[in-house]
């Protein structure tokens, strides 16, 4: 019964068979679009990443690292987008993958300290082509998968025009 300026998260205890919701990030009244969040979580830390306005930045809101608590929601990276593509690997660094909202390129947003700080690496990982047709989204979803040892694979669709796309 609410717009998409809410993000909830349901909990089960019980191998799911019931649900409790709560709500994680209420910006209703604000005209600020909370859209596409994804948890990414390690041992008892729960990241909740999110669109902090309609096509802006992308906002956190996090566990202490016991998963007790939940701190102030912060905007980690500018001129971003994004959804689910993130993975928490097994050697502690954070990768995301974004989509440049100027550019349309993929952009890799990484935290090496649990959450913590973050960083966008000046390098896209794909570049958009230069010739988007209107419309276009170019860099769509990256999925990266942690291989162990540091190694990260990363498969990435990037829509060409309204009508083709590719994985990179």
């Amino acid at each position: 019964g609410e717009t998409i300026d809410t993000v909830w998260l349901a909990f089960s205890s019980d191998g799911g068979t019931t649900w409790t919701t709560t709500r994680y990030v209420n910006a209703i009244g604000a005209g600020k679009h909370t859209n596409e969040p994804w948890a990414i979580v390690k041992g008892s830390k729960m990241i909740v990443l999110y669109r902090d306005g309609s096509w802006s930045n992308i906002a956190i809101k996090e566990t202490s690292a016991d998963g007790t608590t939940w701190l102030t929601p912060r905007v980690v990276a500018t001129n971003s987008t994004a959804n689910s593509g993130s993975v928490w690997t097994s050697n502690g660094t954070i990768y995301v993958i974004t989509r440049h909202t100027q550019t349309r390129d993929a952009m890799l947003l990484t935290s090496r300290d649990s959450g913590a700080t973050w960083a966008t690496d000046p390098v896209p990982l794909l570049r958009a082509p230069a010739n988007l047709g209107s419309g276009s989204l170019g860099m769509t979803y990256g999925a990266p998968v942690d291989l162990g040892d540091g190694l990260v694979w990363c498969p990435i669709g990037l829509e060409q025009s309204l009508d083709t796309s590719r994985i990179y």
